[in-house]
């Protein structure tokens, strides 16, 4: 029987598979592969909308088998390989990111799917608008602050905040902005990475209503998530609340921001090549839309050694030079000019060994009474005379007492009731010391003053930073009264604050001379400028624009594009008052802080407040001056803006 039921389910199969071996016969296969004899017939075009500070919405015309459309996008009209990012399109639309405040070029080729391509379209300019930060966390600092957390913990690692799931359910974090609706258009968050087999979704809250940014995201998406303010009818000052809620079963993801941000219509005012210049040692040329600045290979006159430094004398009141290298006949003739070029003081010529090499002169008190730049030029008797120093020396309010009840008594000295630093009659030294340990930010305040009113003896200082057991000299001994000035950063060899120890000793001529008596003002803190002199053998050229009336209040920086520049060169840029040829140079916060920072033989994008260099405000009729200095130096500048955005553009092209 089984042999049987085997046989007719044998019989059964042959049947079916003939069936199916007739059915296939019957239909006509047609394989999925391209039309290589395909030829592409028109050009691609690129068409941009939803241009926003951040990105823009590329379409493209729809043509015959297209697989793709490469794209590129440059920040060089020529679309220079350098400048340059190739982007594969597989969509007739891409929504193209970019960093804020950009001008860009794009251009694209649609790819037959036979590999041809179609002709490459027109180029198109990108220029996005500017988004003005209102607030937000960027996480730049490395905190967290404000930021709570649900089944999980955060951290930043100074890029972005790092959200690690702990416990069951979902991961939550929140955090709570105050905005004032004028000036938030938009709230925008951008996530960098999520791991798999989880869900994201995005809420902002105000007054219990909840406004959905994202809901139950599975894939990060490119670039940014916006949304608009206006959907939330926010009036006046208002507490928005960012929540993000992360669930499944790997919950953790990097956050790169959240911001609310007001958008605006980028306004500058450029470009320079186009205007009226003048110059002076130098030749110009303009190619690629490049000015090239080519100076004269050697000085047509021989300049005065000097150097421009901008400076208070309310705040710096003090220039202190030390030469070295000179001789007994050698001299030295100092004159200091403002920026209208007056002459504001100028020394007699004054030998120099009559001052053992270092001249101190009270700015203040001679005529210097307000924050200018300041042209010190000075005039040597040889050339082997060597300025090994100059610096502009200010005090700050920050100072400490030395007097009784204030210091810890050493073994041997003591202070007394009357602020005397005195030898202990029982010790057997003949100096001794009196301690105060203090704390001082060294960035601020790095010099330090000891002004002795009387001594009898010697007298000297030590310092020991805290946690060390040797001490460091500062002033050795020394049998001088008045005032002397150290700088205390560099002996400690240290930034920031700092907490140390000062030992001051009072020297007598015997062990415990009673004679020997110190009494010092208080001890003080301050700045100090180090001023770097141009050598006389440059060639020093210039190049002047006439921009006309500026609305400083709404366009208040000025922004310089360095392409090139040749070894041993340097510039420097100058925006200058066309009502009275007062000029400024444009530095940073840091390099007016910290000059000896301070250098220009670099190339890069820099971008200055004008408001804060030259305090001036409202219209005002401004140019510019862009030096060179070096024999044959050459400079290629691709762009100088007065600008909106103080936000420095992006050296490279960031586009995806």
């Amino acid at each position: 029987m089984k042999k049987i039921v085997y046989m007719i389910l044998m019989v059964l199969s042959l049947f079916s598979l003939a069936a199916c071996q007739e059915s296939e016969t019957n239909e006509t296969y047609i394989p999925d592969v391209p039309n290589y004899q395909f030829e592409p017939s028109g050009d691609t075009s690129v068409v941009i909308t939803e241009i926003e500070s951040g990105s823009a919405l590329l379409s493209f015309n729809e043509l015959d088998r297209v697989s793709h459309y490469v794209v590129e996008v440059s920040k060089d009209i020529q679309f220079n390989k350098n400048s340059t990012v190739t982007i594969v399109a597989l969509e007739s639309q891409y929504r193209l990111f970019f960093d804020d405040h950009v001008t860009l070029y794009t251009r694209a080729t649609a790819i037959a799917e036979n590999g041809k391509t179609y002709g490459i379209s027109e180029i198109q300019k990108i220029e996005s608008k500017y988004a003005i930060y209102h607030t937000g966390d960027d996480f730049n600092l490395g905190t967290t602050t404000g930021w709570s957390v649900v089944n999980g913990k955060v951290e930043s690692d100074f890029h972005s905040l790092i959200v690690q799931p702990t416990g069951e359910g979902t991961t939550e974090i929140s955090k709570t902005f105050e905005i004032n609706p004028e000036d938030a258009d938009f709230f925008q968050i951008r996530f960098l990475t999520k791991n798999t087999h989880s869900k994201i979704s995005v809420t902002l809250i105000h007054d219990d209503q909840s406004y959905p940014v994202a809901v139950d995201m599975e894939q990060i998406q490119r670039g940014y998530l916006r949304y608009d303010l206006s959907e939330m009818n926010l009036a006046g000052l208002s507490n928005v609340t960012v929540h993000i809620k992360s669930e499944g079963n790997n919950r953790g993801f990097h956050l790169d921001y959240v911001k609310f941000i007001q958008e605006e219509e980028h306004e500058f005012i450029s470009p320079m090549i186009e205007r009226e210049m003048s110059n002076i040692y130098n030749e110009l040329l303009i190619q690629n839309n490049k000015l090239i600045i080519r100076n004269d290979s050697e000085p047509t006159v021989i300049a005065t050694p000097s150097t421009e430094v901008e400076f208070d004398p309310n705040e710096l009141p003090i220039l202190e030079m030390i030469l070295t290298d000179y001789q007994p006949r050698d001299t030295i003739k100092l004159t200091i000019t403002n920026s209208l070029d007056e002459v504001v003081y100028e020394t007699e010529t004054l030998f120099i060994q009559n001052v053992n090499g270092k001249l101190s002169f009270n700015l203040f008190e001679l005529g210097l009474i307000e924050k200018d730049m300041y042209t010190i030029s000075y005039v040597l008797s040889s050339d082997r005379v060597v300025i090994s120093s100059m610096q502009l020396v200010g005090e700050s309010e920050l100072s400490f007492d030395v007097v009784h009840g204030e210091w810890v008594d050493g073994f041997s000295a003591y202070i007394d009731q009357d602020n005397v630093i005195r030898l202990k009659e029982t010790t057997i030294y003949n100096y001794g010391d009196i301690r105060k340990q203090v704390t001082v930010d060294l960035d601020q305040t790095p010099i330090v003053f000891f002004d002795v009113v009387s001594v009898t003896g010697a007298w000297a200082v030590k310092v020991i930073p805290d946690g060390a057991s040797s001490d460091i000299y500062v002033a050795r001994d020394n049998s001088k009264t008045g005032k002397v000035a150290y700088d205390i950063s560099q002996i400690l060899q240290a930034q920031g604050t700092t907490t140390f120890t000062f030992v001051v000793f009072v020297i007598g001529g015997f062990a415990a001379d009673q004679s020997a008596a110190l009494v010092m003002n208080p001890i003080r803190f301050g700045n100090a400028l180090n001023i770097i002199s141009n050598t006389s053998d440059e060639v020093i050229s210039q190049v002047t624009y006439e921009v006309g009336d500026i609305n400083l209040n709404d366009i208040g920086y000025i922004y310089i594009d360095v392409d090139k520049i040749s070894s041993g060169a340097m510039w420097k840029l100058y925006v200058v008052n066309l009502e009275n040829n007062r000029r400024y140079e444009m530095r940073t916060l840091l390099e007016r802080k910290y000059p000896q920072r301070y250098f220009r033989s670099k190339e890069g994008r820099y971008i200055y407040d004008i408001k804060a260099i030259t305090e001036l405000e409202g219209i005002q009729n401004l140019g510019i001056m862009i030096e060179v200095i070096g024999n044959d130096g050459s400079v290629e500048i691709n762009d100088i803006l007065f600008t909106t955005n103080k936000n420095i553009p992006s050296k490279n092209n960031s586009s995806y």
